[in-house]
């Protein structure tokens, strides 16, 4: 019995116009007839619905057919559609007219149309796809994630293909089949029309503007959408046209069907794939699932899903489709910009116990993306023997790459750049630009991990090189963050953010969520570095949120030591410190131990300006042993610095030159400029401490020489200021007061008031002691000297007159 839900206009009586109309379509689509004497019935019922029936027939070709060799014949599916009533007609016929305009690889394919006036009925004949259904075949075997993902990739092929034509293409009623090459096609296009663009996404129309051919010659409307419910398959169905609801979007029930809503069934797609369960399976034929979707019931938890967690960009593509809002889910371009970065693999046709080597590898690259080392290297390790055994190089250089990503990840430098070399040679013997940028940019990776900048550099760019000669934008824009990465590591800034900014670009071009965040986080550095601190804050927070949407830990650890750092330099030490507490957590679950000490720096900051210098020193120390051990010069060099700052507040001058010298050492090993000024600067403040002149001096003068080629007026303040005491002290008050002349022409653009005076009063007071105007002259270090000379000169007269 029909339920009407929907409060819509409906259409009079249909007269002959109608039939009228479904004729000339059928007639018109005449070279796509088939006699039913080529058919021979297999199987009659695969399928019996209400209205429609399926059976599996065997088609033999015609003289002259191109779609089968002649004398042979093909396994065919025939969709019987009973005409019993002018609207079933018309809907036939405007399915096998949408159906004979398209065609895609993710498309079913019409192959012809057959009519029974006797029994009055017409068929569809489609290719036989003898893997079944989707939801057949995603129980047929126990696939692999990334098998999984491959079948979405297809469906979101199909549906982009469809809303690309002009009018595009409204589905309505997503279901797909597996074709022999287990590939997933959209079938069923009973629901199909085509809509007016504009309409498509306006929440304020009261309903699609659908396009019928009829409609088109005579301006006649469709038949409007009314809900059944079948026993069989318990589901209902909207009819003329038939969206089956449990797939259905809210506003189908406003009478506004649009191209979101396919976006909206997509994400049920997928969670079908993935779970091997349909939409809502609490809801029996008692409650009608129209119930739910009005009173818009909770969606399930993605994450909660077993099946669907491990692969977050999967589960944030989702909830996004299942915006209640239209006009916020991603059309068709963006959902398969996202669905590109995910790993897939076809499903296996063999089913074999030993996975491919292909099929390791995206396994292995699910893991990684999601910060599972240990299992992203067993994947990898079993793809690598597997393709050198086959001898299949091509895989055997992947595996090596995808290896190297991993042990770098795991700070097992070594290991990382000899995989990353072996994958450089194979790729190089082959002539492959792309293979060859990719392995490149992994070796810079390592470098720069191991403060080798200067190298590093060189493999960024000839990556760079090799992606452009390779037309590839994703290599390009790898390439060009590496190389702001380390432009940021030696204080080069404006480099750095071109860089940034210029790989930015590209992520956002081709949709790629990871290079984004990436570079965000990169310019969110920056900031920080610039003192901008509202607007580091805001960036790294963007970043945060994409990497905790699509899944990326490690990522979103990085942000948040990031965001710790931003906080304490506002010193919001509450905050600041929960930021590092939780990113050291993170990385240490993930083992990656240049994070963990990294975030450990950070909280040894903020015991050091809490003057909790005992527990600073506890930090800093293991963190230190930890750079030590995975062959992280800058960041011993930044530990020990740091180190060294908390023994001088300890008057632990001793330790504390010591460690100032060594991180001298480390940063110049780095080509960290910036932080040498620093290294140098305290160093200088200890020695003077321990009246070691000398020594003191030539810090600050290397302090202040470094700064200003670095562009640090900070640091080139206080040099300048100090070599201007050590001048003054000795008595070369010209010196001192040139010294302190140069600190005040930088500090009258540095907006610092009261050090400006200060510097100034300086200045002036060292220029009267050198022309002798000061009061304070008589009490001069020369003046001292002439006296106690003159008192000797004149004790030696005096004795020798006696």
């Amino acid at each position: 019995m029909a339920m009407p839900i929907l409060s819509m206009d409906q259409p009079g009586n249909e007269g002959p116009e109608w039939q009228q109309s479904a004729r000339k379509v059928l007639d018109d689509l005449s070279h796509l007839k088939i006699h039913p004497g080529r058919l021979t019935m297999v199987k009659l019922s695969v399928y019996v619905g209400r209205r429609t029936s399926v059976a599996h027939a065997s088609l033999m070709s015609a003289p002259g057919e191109e779609v089968i060799t002649s004398g042979r014949t093909i396994d065919v599916a025939v969709k019987e559609v009973f005409l019993d009533s002018s609207s079933q007609s018309k809907s036939f016929a405007h399915e096998a007219k949408i159906l004979s305009g398209i065609s895609h690889p993710n498309v079913v394919k019409l192959i012809g149309f057959l009519e029974d006036e006797e029994s009055k009925s017409a068929s569809l004949v489609f290719p036989w796809e003898a893997n079944g259904n989707v939801r057949e075949f995603v129980a047929s075997g126990k696939w692999e994630i990334p098998e999984r993902v491959s079948l979405i990739k297809d469906v979101m092929c199909g549906i982009h293909y469809l809303h690309s034509q002009e009018p595009p293409i409204l589905h309505g009623d997503l279901k797909s089949a597996i074709n022999s090459g287990n590939h997933a096609v959209l079938t069923d296009f009973g629901s199909a029309r085509r809509i007016r663009r504009y309409s498509a996404r306006d929440p304020s129309s009261p309903r699609v503007e659908v396009i019928s051919q009829r409609e088109l010659s005579t301006g006649a409307k469709l038949e409007q959408p009314r809900v059944e419910y079948s026993a069989v398959t318990e589901t209902l169905t909207l009819s003329a046209p038939g969206y089956t609801l449990r797939w259905a979007a809210p506003e189908v029930l406003d009478g506004r069907p649009g191209l979101p809503g396919d976006i909206w069934s997509f994400a049920w797609v997928c969670w079908e794939i993935m779970t091997n369960r349909l939409p809502y399976p609490e809801i029996n034929r008692k409650e009608p699932l129209i119930a739910y979707i009005a009173m818009k019931k909770p969606l399930p938890s993605i994450r909660e899903q077993e099946q669907i967690s491990p692969i977050l960009q999967l589960c944030s593509l989702i909830v996004d489709c299942w915006n209640f809002d239209p006009t916020k889910r991603p059309d068709t371009a963006r959902c398969n910009a996202r669905l590109e970065w995910m790993p897939s693999a076809v499903p296996s046709a063999d089913r074999a116990e030993v996975r491919s080597p292909l099929l390791l590898l995206k396994i292995g690259d699910t893991h990684r993306l999601h910060s599972r080392p240990d299992e992203a290297l067993k994947s990898f390790q079993r793809a690598l023997d597997i393709s050198r055994h086959t001898e299949d190089h091509k895989t055997t250089a992947g595996a090596m790459l995808l290896l190297g990503d991993a042990y770098k990840n795991l700070s097992r430098l070594p290991e990382a750049e000899l995989h990353f070399k072996n994958a450089l040679e194979l790729y190089e013997r082959d002539g492959d630009r792309t293979g060859m940028g990719t392995a490149l940019v992994g070796l810079g990776n390592v470098y720069d991990a191991e403060s080798q900048i200067s190298q590093a550099e060189v493999h960024y760019n000839q990556a760079l090189d090799a992606f452009s000669q390779a037309n590839n934008d994703l290599g390009r824009a790898n390439a060009m963050f590496g190389l702001g990465r380390i432009y940021k590591g030696q204080s080069k800034l404006v480099q750095a953010e071109e860089s940034y900014d210029k790989a930015g670009e590209i992520y956002v071009r081709i949709g790629d969520e990871m290079g984004k965040a990436n570079t965000l986080l990169g310019l969110g550095r920056i900031r920080h570095a610039q003192s901008r601190a509202a607007d580091a804050e805001r960036k790294c927070e963007e970043a945060k949120e994409i990497y905790t949407r699509i899944g990326g830990e490690l990522g979103r650890a990085d942000a948040l030591e990031t965001l710790g750092d931003v906080y304490r330099a506002q010193s919001m030490y509450p905050n600041a410190t929960l930021c590092y507490v939780e990113a050291a957590k993170t990385y240490g679950r993930l083992q990656y131990p240049h994070g963990q000490a990294n975030a450990m720096l950070g909280l040894g900051r903020i015991h050091y300006v809490l003057s909790e210098h005992n527990q600073a020193e506890l930090v800093y120390k293991e963190a230190l042993g930890i750079y030590t051990l995975v062959g992280n010069v800058l960041g011993g060099a930044n530990t020990l610095a740091w180190l060294a700052d908390t023994y001088r507040a300890q008057s632990k001058y001793v330790d504390a030159e010591e460690a100032y010298r060594e991180a001298d050492d480390r940063y110049t090993r780095a080509g960290d400029d910036l932080g040498r000024a620093n290294a140098l600067l305290g160093m200088g403040q200890v020695c003077r401490v321990q009246s070691k002149v000398a020594e003191a001096e030539a810090a600050f003068t290397g302090a202040a020489n470094l700064s200003e080629r670095v562009g640090n007026q900070g640091i080139q303040i206080h040099a300048l200021m100090s070599l201007g005491l050590i001048c003054g002290n000795r008595g070369d008050y010209q010196d001192a007061e040139r010294r302190f002349a140069e600190a005040v022409v930088i500090l009258s653009g540095f907006g610092n008031e009261t050090a400006l005076r200060s510097a100034q009063r300086s200045r002036e007071a060292y220029r009267k002691l050198a022309s002798g105007t000061h009061p304070l002259f008589i009490l001069s270090p020369r003046w001292l000297l002439w006296f106690f000379m003159e008192l000797i000169r004149r004790a030696f007269r005096l004795l020798w007159s006696r």
